[in-house]
C-alpha cells in the first residue's frame, strides 16, 4: 500500500489504542470493522496494482509510554505487509520500534534507518543505495506476504463454501503469525505441514502451494539481486525501474490470479466461475503470466522521477518537429522482413513492427521502448540481406527517445551492461535519471576496442563518417558484430537442444546475452576478440549461460534431468558438446578476425586502396556457415546428446561430434566457406550498402519516404 494520493483517494480501516497504557494497533481492511468481512471492490486499492488487497494490513503503532522514551518514533508510523507479524508480539516487552527492528530482521529486509518510518517509495525516491535496498526488500517481502495470506484465504473459502464464517481480522493475524516466516516462505512441503494445521488444506492445496512458490521464488530472485548490493559505494541498478515493474507484476498474479485460480480449482472447473489460469501454469508459465500483468505504470513512474531521452539532448530534436525514430536491425546485412513488437518503457503501450526488405523499420510517435524481433512471431522471415540466413536468435533492446539507433548482436549487450555497477559509476551526470543512458553504447563498443569519441561517432544512432559502409572502420565493426552473433546463435543451438522446450527462447536469448557480457569483462583491459577467438573463452560463455538457464528448465519441470543434477556421463557429454563447438567457431572466428584487424590497419592509417566491399565479403561467408549451416547442425546433434548422453569413443554421438569438428576446421571449414563465393559476390554487398544508405524520414502523414541526400548523417551511405 502507497498510501492515499490526495483527498479523494480513502483510506477504509480503523486505528485503535486497546487500553491507555497497552499497546496501539492499526488496521487497515477493505471492509469496515466488526462487519462481515466481504471484500468491498473500491476500497484499499494497491496504487500500483490496481487491485483491491483481500488482506487486511495491520502493524503495531507505539505505545503511549514510548511518547517519551522515543520520541522519534511516534512522528508516524508506517505499515507494510511486513509489519504485520508485530501485532501478535504487542503485548510482549520491548518498544514498538524494537519489534518492528525484530520483524523486518527476521524476514532479511536491511532497515538503516527507524523501522517504523519504511515507506518503501519513500526510500526509493532517494536513489541512494542503501535506501534503494531497502525499500526493494520492503516491496519484494511484502507481495510475498500478501500473496501468501491471499492464498490462504482462497483455500479458507474452498474448505467452507457458502457456510464459511465471517473472516476476521484475527484470522488473518494467525494466519500471518503462522506463516510469514522466511523459511516457511521458502519450502513448499513446510508450508503445506502449516496450511494442515491451520485447517488449510484439502484437495487444491499442494497445487496452490506450488503455485505460490513460482511466484515468490521470481520475487526473491530479485531481491537476491539488490541484497548483493554495496550499500557504501554501488550505484543504484538502471534495471531498478524494470525491477520494479516486474515486483508489481508478480505481486498482482500473486494476490489476484492466484486467487482466482485456487478458487477455480476447487469449484472442480478449470474455467468457472473465475475463468483463471490452472494452478499448474504458474509453475510452467509464471513469466508470461506476469509480462501480461496489467500494472498502473504511471504510479511507478511519479515515484522515481524518470527521463525517457538517453540524456544526450536527443529530446530537444522531438520538441523542435521531428515526427518519427528510423531503426535499422543490422547483422552482416539488414535483417529483413523480422516481425516483433515494441513496449513503451513508459507508456506500457504495446505495438507490432517489421523490419522492410532492407532491415529497416519506423517507430511513430517514439518514446524509450523495448524492441523485441524474432522468428516466434506469426510469418517473421528475420533474413540477413547479405548472407541470406535466417537469423533465429532473438533480438531485444532498450533504446532511449531517439531519432535513429541501429539495433546489432553489440548492441544487445547494452541490457546487461545496465546492472554493471563499473559502468553505472561511468555514466556521464547529465544521463544519471534516464530510463537507457546513451553511454551504454559507448560501452559496449568499448569493449571491442572502439572509442567513439576518438572515432567520431555515436553507436546508438550509428552516425558518423567513420561509420559509412564503404569505411575500412565500418568492416571492422561489421566483422566484430559477426563474431558476436556467431557466438550467440551457436549458443542458443547448443542449449536449445539441451533444455528442448523447458527455456523459452526469449530466456535463453537473455542467458546467452548476459554470460556473452560476464566473459567479455571478467578480466579487465581485454578486448572481446581475444574471448571470441579463444576456445576457453567461448566455452566459459556457454557454461555461463547453461547455468543461468538450468534453474528455469528444472522449475519448470519440478524434477532432475539433463539440465539439474547432471550424472558424471551427462557432465562428460555436455562439456564435450560445448568443447568441440567452441573450438570450431573459434578456428572459424579467427579468419573474421583477420580481416578484422587489416580494416583497423587500414582505417588507422587512413588508407583509400582498402577494399571494404571485398572485406564484408570474406566476413558475411563466414558469417554465413557459422549461422547458418552450422548452428543447425549443432542444434540437431545438442538434441541426440540430451536424449542420449554417450560420448565414448565409437559412440554414435562421438563420431558426429568428429565429423563436425572435421566439416567445420580446416580444409572443411575452407570448402564450406568457398561454397558461399558463389552466393555471396561483392554486387549483392554493393545493393544491400546502397538500400541501407538510404536514410528514411516520415512524412506528415506517417509514411517512410527515402532521402538519399541525409543518408551520410545516418552513417549509412555506401
Amino acid at each position: 500500500m502507497t498510501g492515499p494520493k490526495s483527498a479523494e483517494d480513502q483510506t477504509w480501516g480503523a486505528f485503535g489504542v486497546d487500553f491507555t497504557t497497552g499497546p496501539g494497533h492499526a488496521v487497515l481492511t477493505n471492509a469496515w470493522v466488526c462487519a462481515k468481512e466481504a471484500p468491498l471492490v473500491n476500497n484499499c486499492v494497491d496504487s500500483w496494482t490496481g487491485i483491491p488487497i483481500k488482506v487486511p494490513l495491520m502493524g503495531l503503532t507505539p505505545y503511549p509510554a514510548d511518547n517519551i522514551k522515543d520520541q522519534e518514533s511516534n512522528m508516524f508510523v508506517t505499515i507494510t505487509p511486513v509489519g504485520m507479524t508485530t501485532v501478535g508480539a504487542g503485548l510482549g516487552g520491548g518498544t514498538v520500534r524494537s519489534k518492528y527492528g525484530e520483524t523486518y530482521s527476521k524476514l532479511a529486509v536491511p532497515i538503516s534507518g527507524n523501522p517504523l518510518h519504511a515507506d518503501p517509495v519513500r526510500l526509493i525516491e532517494t536513489k541512494q543505495a542503501a535506501n534503494v535496498q531497502s525499500g526493494v526488500g520492503i516491496m519484494v517481502t511484502s507481495a510475498k506476504i500478501l500473496s501468501t495470506l491471499t492464498a490462504a484465504r482462497a483455500l479458507y473459502e474452498c474448505n467452507n463454501g457458502g457456510s464459511a464464517a465471517p473472516l476476521s481480522n484475527e484470522l488473518f493475524q494467525q494466519w500471518a503469525a503462522e506463516l510469514i516466516d522466511p523459511i516457511i516462505l521458502q519450502s513448499a512441503s513446510i508450508m503445506n505441514v502449516k496450511l494442515d494445521i491451520l485447517c488449510l488444506s484439502g484437495t487444491c492445496s499442494q497445487d496452490a502451494t506450488n503455485a505460490l512458490q513460482a511466484v515468490t521464488r521470481e520475487l526473491q530472485d530479485i531481491k537476491d539481486q539488490y541484497d548483493s548490493l554495496d550499500a557504501k559505494s554501488s550505484p543504484v541498478p538502471l534495471s531498478l525501474y524494470d525491477d520494479l515493474v516486474r515486483i508489481t507484476k508478480l505481486a498482482r498474479i500473486g494476490q489476484e490470479d492466484l486467487y482466482n485460480s485456487i478458487r477455480s480449482c476447487c469449484a472442480a472447473n478449470p474455467t468457472a466461475p473465475y475463468g483463471a489460469p490452472l494452478l499448474s501454469a504458474f509453475v510452467s508459465n509464471v513469466n508470461n503470466l506476469a509480462s501480461a500483468a496489467p500494472v498502473s505504470l504511471t504510479e511507478i513512474q511519479r515515484a522515481l522521477k524518470l527521463q525517457g531521452d538517453g540524456g544526450n539532448g536527443v529530446k530537444l530534436d522531438f520538441e523542435n518537429g521531428a515526427m518519427g525514430m528510423v531503426g535499422t536491425l543490422l547483422n552482416s546485412g539488414g535483417i529483413t522482413n523480422c516481425k516483433g513488437e515494441i513496449t513503451g518503457l513508459l507508456s506500457g503501450n504495446i505495438s507490432e513492427i517489421q523490419t522492410d526488405t532492407n532491415g529497416q523499420f519506423v517507430f511513430q510517435n517514439p518514446e524509450a521502448a523495448r524492441f523485441k524481433f524474432g522468428i516466434d512471431y506469426p510469418n517473421s522471415d528475420c533474413r540477413d540481406s547479405v548472407t541470406g540466413v535466417r537469423i533465429t536468435f532473438p533480438m531485444k533492446q532498450d533504446v532511449p527517445l531517439t531519432t535513429a539507433t541501429t539495433i546489432t548482436a553489440i548492441s544487445l549487450l547494452t541490457r546487461p551492461a545496465k546492472s554493471d555497477p563499473t559502468v553505472l559509476k561511468k555514466i556521464p551526470k547529465s544521463q544519471r535519471q534516464s530510463l537507457v543512458p546513451a553511454y551504454l553504447w559507448t560501452h559496449v563498443y568499448g569493449l571491442y576496442g572502439f572509442n567513439a569519441q576518438e572515432l567520431d561517432v555515436d553507436f546508438l544512432s550509428f552516425t558518423g563518417s567513420a561509420l559509412r559502409l564503404s569505411s575500412p572502420r565500418a568492416a571492422q565493426v561489421i566483422g566484430a558484430i559477426a563474431q558476436t552473433m556467431s557466438t550467440y546463435t551457436s549458443a542458443y543451438a547448443l542449449l536449445g537442444g539441451l533444455f528442448s522446450e523447458q527455456v523459452s527462447s526469449d530466456s535463453l536469448a537473455t542467458c546467452i546475452v548476459s554470460a556473452t557480457y560476464d566473459v567479455l569483462t571478467a578480466k579487465q583491459g581485454t578486448v572481446a576478440a581475444a574471448v571470441l577467438t579463444d576456445a576457453t573463452g567461448i566455452t566459459s560463455i556457454y557454461e555461463k549461460a547453461y547455468d543461468g538457464c538450468a534453474p528455469q528448465a528444472r522449475r519448470r519441470l519440478q524434477q532432475a534431468g539433463f539440465f539439474a543434477a547432471m550424472t558424471e556421463e551427462q557432465f562428460k557429454a555436455r562439456q564435450q558438446l560445448f568443447n568441440t563447438s567452441a573450438s570450431i567457431l573459434s578456428e572459424s572466428n579467427k579468419q573474421i578476425q583477420q580481416t578484422v584487424v587489416k580494416a583497423k590497419a587500414a582505417a588507422d592509417q587512413k588508407a583509400k586502396t582498402f577494399d571494404s566491399a571485398a572485406a564484408m565479403v570474406g566476413v558475411s561467408h563466414v558469417a554465413a556457415v557459422q549461422q547458418g549451416q552450422f548452428a543447425t547442425e549443432l542444434r540437431e546433434l545438442a538434441q541426440q546428446v540430451a536424449k542420449d548422453p554417450v560420448v565414448s569413443q565409437n559412440s554414435s554421438n562421438a563420431v558426429q561430434l568428429e565429423q563436425l569438428q572435421k566439416n567445420y576446421t580446416g580444409a572443411g571449414l575452407d570448402q564450406k566457406i568457398a561454397e558461399q563465393a558463389a552466393i555471396i559476390t561483392p554486387a549483392i554487398i554493393q545493393v544491400a550498402l546502397e538500400d541501407l544508405g538510404e536514410k528514411m524520414i516520415v512524412t506528415p502523414e506517417g509514411k517512410p519516404m527515402p532521402a538519399p541526400q541525409a543518408a551520410e548523417h545516418h552513417g549509412l551511405s555506401p
